[in-house]
């Protein structure tokens, strides 16, 4: 598979075993791009920032791209907010209400399966 976020800082892995809750376990691995571990600290320092969750060789494993932020803004030409990041594709979103609350639009950027730290800019 093509590795599209190559030139976006560092990567950090958490792994989970068959049978393990993702969303309260701590992982059963967590280890750098290199190779090298990282500590549940460390995990939890990343918790925020981009990720991705799938399942590789029947484990659940979140990617998290550090340093990788998309910035979030309301796009007045097409009505909607849009989601940009470096060297990614623009996300139009399916948001069209200009005074939403920051809080919804982070809930929205969560339904994606890459799910970016954001910076959301008001006009």
């Amino acid at each position: 598979m093509h590795n599209q976020f190559n030139n976006h800082g560092i990567k950090l892995f958490a792994k989970w075993r068959e049978g393990q809750d993702t969303s309260c376990d701590d992982p059963a691995q967590i280890q750098w791009e290199a190779g090298k571990p990282a500590t549940l600290d460390d995990y939890i320092r990343h918790l925020d920032d981009t990720h991705v969750i799938r399942i590789i060789n029947d484990q659940m494993v979140r990617t998290i791209f550090i340093g990788l932020v998309a910035h979030v803004r309301f796009d007045r030409e097409i009505s909607h907010w849009v989601c940009e990041a470096p060297d990614q594709p623009r996300v139009i979103m399916e948001l069209s209400d200009h005074n939403l609350p920051d809080h919804q639009i982070l809930a929205e950027l969560h339904r994606s399966p890459l799910v970016y730290k954001a910076v959301i800019h008001r006009d």
